[in-house]
């Protein structure tokens, strides 16, 4: 069913999918035509198992450009399926799918529809999406909305003093009264993409030297475990796709790392979650090179649905009046040793950000101390990828897909269990440890849950990852 009365905020899809050629592609064309041009519905085509690679491709091409240009031209005039030249016109004009898998057929329609959603997405201010008062301190995330690309978060720190705010970040003033924006100190020389430390559960009986603890850092996620992450990328029934190769924007530029084939993608796709530009954002002027190994403008991504949670040192209570309560359990269980050893633990704020991390950031000076990649989120960022997207931002950027990564708010606890030792084996006693619970909110239906007794990476010691669960039948 159609609305002719063509509400602005409406928005009308077929998606055409087929295994084979087309018959009746004449009449065809000119219905899709005829949809498009007077009805405003897009046609969106997809070959599916190998069928636009062959002699079927020329129709396809042809049918793609009916149902979603606004001037397509003829069925005869010959129209180049990615640029779309000679047409005067080429508002709206969306090139055929190319899903040969279902796992490829997955991905791409998703990557899609969050493409549709977001062409009539707009925010006019700052979206204002988490407070969290602390002391002296209020912390505050928001977020500007931006069209094809990764959003931009920020995490600011203000004083308060005399109940009064101090939010000038700025002046003299607002950093002696140690205000920050922790999205502005991601991207300050010192730290970087490079000297990130990011971190995910990889199966070390598989890989046995891309484990986080030891040797790994807590910094694992890097291109040197490419072939472990691919297998994360893969673990929800995602697939990377071919975003730079021969014929991409970057490549026809013949930028040194482009290849045919998804190897260069799962590596850039790694690096682009570590803040480097890898979708070419900012472009390249001329016929020049991309750069797509240089640093985005801004690496923190939007904090929206996830709730802001301060942990410092151990505070729960031992004080009780009747022995069902919880502070009895931790007097019988030495609570108050564990509070005396932690006494003085470094304040962290947590928070959940859609680049798909869970970011650890200093209290104190708003740096990051590390960021955690939930391996089942993991399985979300190939949604990012969007080849349609290549080169048709504002006259020859590159974009992605906004997608939903860990959305869910953390929540802490300190419990009495066995827990885990550094090299991941289980405790042989109880002891008293800090405990966070992820959920990933509208980035999936699970959670991890991290050890965050020792919130910095020191002397060999460091958060531990203890388990996440997805249920993929949700």
């Amino acid at each position: 069913v159609i609305d002719e009365v063509g509400k602005p905020s409406q928005q009308n899809y077929v998606i055409v999918i087929s295994d084979g050629y087309i018959r009746n592609n004449t009449e065809s064309f000119e219905t899709l035509k005829k949809l498009k041009i007077e009805f405003k519905v897009t046609t969106l085509m997809v070959g599916y198992g190998g069928s636009y690679q062959t002699s079927a491709k020329v129709i396809f091409d042809r049918l793609a450009r009916a149902g979603s240009c606004e001037s397509p031209g003829e069925y005869g005039d010959t129209v180049d399926p990615i640029s779309y030249d000679p047409l005067m016109n080429k508002t709206g004009c969306e090139a055929p799918i190319d899903a040969e898998t279902p796992a490829d057929l997955k991905t791409e329609i998703e990557s899609k529809i969050r493409q549709i959603i977001a062409e009539r997405l707009s925010f006019t201010a700052p979206s204002i999406t988490a407070t969290l008062e602390e002391g002296g301190s209020i912390y505050q995330a928001q977020f500007n909305y931006r069209s094809n690309t990764e959003w931009k978060g920020h995490l600011y720190r203000y004083s308060i003093d005399n109940n009064v705010i101090n939010d000038d970040l700025d002046t003299d003033e607002g950093k002696a009264a140690g205000n920050w924006d922790a999205g502005a100190e991601l991207v300050k020389a010192s730290k970087g993409s490079v000297n990130r430390k990011i971190w995910t559960a990889i199966d070390t009986d598989q890989y046995g030297s891309a484990g986080y603890t030891g040797n790994g850092g807590w910094n694992n996620w890097n291109i040197n475990n490419a072939a472990a992450i691919q297998e994360l990328f893969e673990a929800t029934g995602n697939v990377v796709r071919d975003y730079h190769n021969s014929q991409s924007t970057c490549g026809i530029k013949n930028t040194p790392g482009v290849e045919d084939g998804i190897e260069d993608d799962v590596k850039g796709l790694i690096n682009f979650v570590r803040g480097v530009d890898y979708f070419d954002y900012d472009g390249s002027s001329g016929s020049g090179a991309c750069n797509i190994t240089e640093d985005r403008d801004w690496i923190l991504g939007d904090i929206y649905h996830s709730q802001l949670v301060e942990i410092g040192p151990p505070d729960g209570s031992t004080q009780f009046t009747d022995n069902n309560q919880e502070a009895y359990f931790r007097t019988i269980n030495n609570y108050q040793s564990f509070k005396n050893t932690y006494s003085s633990r470094r304040n962290v704020l947590y928070a959940g950000s859609n680049s798909g991390l869970l970011h650890a950031i200093n209290a104190e000076t708003g740096r990051e101390e590390w960021a955690f990649m939930p391996p089942f989120i993991a399985g979300q960022l190939p949604k990012l990828v969007n080849k349609d997207l290549d080169g048709r931002i504002e006259g020859g950027k590159g974009g992605t897909n906004a997608i939903f990564g860990v959305d869910g708010s953390p929540v802490v606890h300190d419990v009495f269990i066995k827990g885990l030792s550094m090299d991941g084996s289980i405790e042989d006693k109880k002891s008293w440890r800090t405990i966070l619970f992820i959920p990933y909110g509208r980035g999936g239906a699970g959670f991890s849950v991290l050890d965050v007794t020792n919130p910095i990476v020191k002397a060999g010691k460091g958060p531990l990852h203890m388990f996440s669960v997805y249920n993929d039948y949700i």
